[in-house]
């Protein structure tokens, strides 16, 4: 009977093993996926938009008020968050011309999302808008997330797992602007926040949260400063704001410095 016990558990740990084996081998192949199509484009950096990828579009808010089942509350929720994505679309548009303009050809600087939906397809369409090549590292998950159309063909990534893809937005990101969000959103900021905080990001890191009342409603990042629970040297990486031209000149102020 031992000897059973004995060969179930070494039979089960090597099951173990394998598994692990193989999920280790599958991160690995997302974290070295994207190089070729980065260097072949000559990119080496992103100003990175995150925010939600139930956000809608213009077209699409505008088809949901006009809706009679949807309560008037409701409505003016939709047409709030909708005017993040006009702004989402229209700061890309000015950041994409800005890069195009500001960095050689061998060392690019490109609007990038998550590609999905919602704010991530705004940015997209904002580069795409101003004629430049956009990136989007998509995640596979079994909802909401597929690749928006206006990511550029080649700039298109798509991850099996969180951690290489929040590896490659934080390894590019010369700039990160964030828009309303949810757990998605919330997940990669705050990792944003401790790798600039803890002086793990190489290179100085503007970090805008656009949409000042959502974001200090959100989170009392004052509390945090006052009972001494990060410093204030991190707290003054982020900006707040709530215009497009205000986020334009803190981003690219921030980048040439």
């Amino acid at each position: 009977m031992f000897i059973q016990l004995f060969y179930g558990l070494h039979e089960n740990f090597l099951v173990m093993v394998r598994f692990m084996h193989d999920r280790v081998e599958a991160v690995g192949r997302d974290m070295v996926r994207p190089i070729e199509h980065i260097k072949s484009k000559g990119i080496s950096g992103a100003i990175v938009f995150w925010g939600s990828a139930r956000i809608p579009s213009t077209e699409e808010a505008a088809k949901m008020l006009d809706d009679k089942t949807i309560g008037d509350d409701t409505k003016v929720k939709i047409a709030e968050m909708a005017r993040y994505y006009k702004s989402a679309e229209e700061l890309s548009f000015r950041l994409a011309k800005w890069c195009d303009s500001s960095f050689g050809k061998t060392n690019r600087c490109v609007i990038c999302s998550g590609g999905g939906s919602g704010i991530m397809a705004a940015a997209n369409t904002g580069a795409a808008l101003a004629g430049c090549e956009t990136m989007g590292l998509n995640i596979k998950i079994p909802s909401e997330q597929k690749i928006n159309p206006h990511v550029t063909d080649g700039l298109s990534m798509e991850f099996e797992y969180f951690m290489p893809r929040k590896f490659w937005f934080m390894y590019l990101a010369r700039a990160i602007i964030v828009f309303p969000g949810g757990f998605g959103t919330l997940d990669e900021t705050f990792e944003a926040m401790t790798l600039i905080q803890t002086g793990r990001q190489r290179t100085k890191l503007p970090l805008v949260f656009f949409g000042s009342w959502f974001w200090k409603s959100l989170i009392n990042f004052d509390l945090l400063w006052e009972y001494g629970l990060v410093e204030r040297e991190a707290m003054d990486s982020f900006h707040f704001s709530d215009t497009v031209a205000d986020s334009f000149d803190f981003i690219t102020k921030n980048i040439e410095n």
